[in-house]
């Protein structure tokens, strides 16, 4: 009872927030940039069943560029506000407010399976203060309902650990394949997880773990297929964005470059994409010489530097600090007690980042499972981005996983004190 009356008051504590930030903070211009292709996804699914970002035609082409669970959730939120007579992007805004109130109940819940209650507590009230994680459900964009879709998945396969039933099995799997249909990076989470509590942790039945797995490739299958038979081989797919990512990804000067000047023709982002014309294999062969003309350099980037950007607090494309789209104003300028609490979890995110690390000792020494779930999918999405491109905004829908891995830690901690003062 008593976890039910603090998971409400949570809830309700960070949907307030959540509201009032939306209340109190004008985006310029809400429906630019990526935004503005999730609505046009959106906008042909509603009027022509159709996933593409043509709305040159009156018969859209399919495309496979992005994933179709952001736009998906656009049409039902549109739905919804036309049912009600609301405004649909206030409706949108809302409904994404809600779903982070719900991600810091979430984070709540999956502490109360390994942590004491002030520290399970400490957790939920991370999340409820982030503000990236706050400023973020104000964007017409994926990391809300990505977060959301991932914690609620870890927190199933949590809950899957002690329980093993079949049904639950069925609808972890059913939760992790949602959330690749929010972003595919996520691909091999429920897999390496599987092999992880099949193999170094032995405690599922191979009848639960295939049951999960079967039912998360149900519907990753599902939509390969679609991509399969209804894109046609000259529309942009999903590896055309890897590419594009991939070639962000290896140039260290790339953000400097960019928010200099976003259009600069001589950007070598630009150059790479113009000259490999969305070849993969052919920008592999212009990588390799250069890693091996400078080993140290590259090294030095995609094993310290970008592991280190991809975690940091400012947003480099887009308007900087907590903001991808540029706001005229916000809560944190409007309101004393919303800019103290930026400027605590400002002031403490280096620390909190370095306890997650930290935590990853006590993590390999004992092979904690809750702790297990939390890092094998922290550690797998952030080498991708890492591989990838790294900047700072992919990592906010992780920042619950990283709070509860920080606490974790400080945990293990006090628990290493206290048998030292016991001893």
């Amino acid at each position: 009872m008593k976890t039910f009356f603090y998971g409400l008051a949570l809830f309700a504590l960070a949907l307030f927030i959540r509201v009032e930030y939306f209340s109190h903070t004008e985006v310029i211009n809400p429906f630019s940039g990526d935004a503005s292709a999730y609505m046009k996804y959106a906008e042909n699914l509603d009027r022509h069943h159709i996933f593409s970002r043509d709305t040159q035609s009156a018969s859209p082409a399919p495309d496979a560029y992005w994933a179709p669970g952001y736009p998906f959730f656009i049409v039902l939120s549109t739905r919804v506000a036309k049912f009600m007579g609301s405004n649909p992007y206030s409706t949108l805004m809302l409904t994404q407010a809600l779903l982070g109130a719900l991600v810091v109940l979430l984070t709540y819940l999956i502490a109360k399976l390994f942590l004491s209650h002030k520290l399970a507590l400490s957790a939920a009230l991370l999340s409820a203060f982030s503000p990236h994680l706050i400023s973020m459900g104000n964007y017409i964009l994926t990391e809300s309902l990505f977060s959301f879709t991932l914690l609620l998945s870890l927190y199933l396969f949590m809950l899957l650990l002690e329980r093993q039933k079949l049904g639950l099995a069925i609808g972890t799997g059913l939760s992790f394949g949602a959330a690749y249909m929010v972003n595919p990076v996520m691909f091999f989470s429920p897999l390496l997880l599987a092999l992880w509590f099949s193999w170094r942790t032995p405690v599922l039945s191979k009848k639960v773990l295939v049951s999960m797995l079967l039912s998360f490739l149900v519907i990753v299958s599902a939509w390969s297929l679609r991509n399969f038979i209804n894109v046609d081989a000259n529309q942009s797919g999903s590896s055309d964005r890897v590419l594009a990512n991939l070639i962000v990804g290896s140039h260290s000067d790339f953000y400097d470059i960019w928010r200099a000047n976003p259009r600069d023709p001589n950007n070598p982002a630009t150059l790479d994409a113009a000259e490999v014309q969305g070849s993969i294999p052919a920008f592999l062969n212009i990588l390799g010489p250069r890693i091996q003309a400078e080993p140290a350099e590259f090294a030095h980037w995609y094993l310290l530097a970008k592991p280190y950007l991809l975690w940091s607090w400012d947003i480099l494309i887009g308007q900087g600090d907590i903001h991808v789209f540029n706001v005229k104003y916000s809560l944190y300028q409007q309101s004393a007690l919303a800019s103290l609490s930026y400027s605590v979890m400002k002031s403490t995110h280096v620390i909190v980042f370095a306890f997650a690390l930290f935590g990853m000792f006590f993590w390999l020494k004992n092979h904690h499972p809750q702790a297990s779930v939390l890092y094998i999918a922290l550690i797998y999405i952030s080498a991708v981005y890492v591989v990838l491109q790294a900047e700072p905004r992919y990592s906010v829908p992780l920042r619950p996983e990283m709070y509860l891995a920080a606490l974790f830690f400080l945990s293990e901690m006090l628990k290493v004190y206290k048998s030292k003062q016991g001893a």
